[in-house]
């Protein structure tokens, strides 16, 4: 578990490393239910090192919980699990809504 500093500080020794120099997300596909003021999506993903880089490097999918609260969506919590041999994202979690 991280929090959103953790998480920052963690990216930014990776790109002073010259681990990584860049990094680009993009949706594939979303699925959300909302219930009252609360929101559980899955977004899959697909990772590059630059947005024009033809190749991924990682695939996967967040499981993201919003919460509607003082006139705007608050995230709750974020996790995600990378596509790896044994794991594959299941089809229903690839198509578009």
């Amino acid at each position: 578990m991280l929090s959103f500093e953790q998480y920052a500080e963690g990216m930014t020794r990776a790109i002073d490393r010259g681990v990584l120099k860049s990094f680009s997300e993009r949706e594939v596909s979303r699925k959300q239910e909302e219930i009252g003021n609360v929101v559980h999506a899955w977004s899959t993903y697909e990772s590059r090192y630059s947005s024009k880089d033809p190749e991924l490097f990682s695939h996967g999918i967040n499981s993201i919980q919003l919460e509607w609260h003082a006139g705007r969506w608050w995230i709750v919590t974020i996790l995600w699990e990378a596509e790896r041999p044994g794991l594959s994202i299941p089809d229903r979690y690839l198509t578009p809504q």
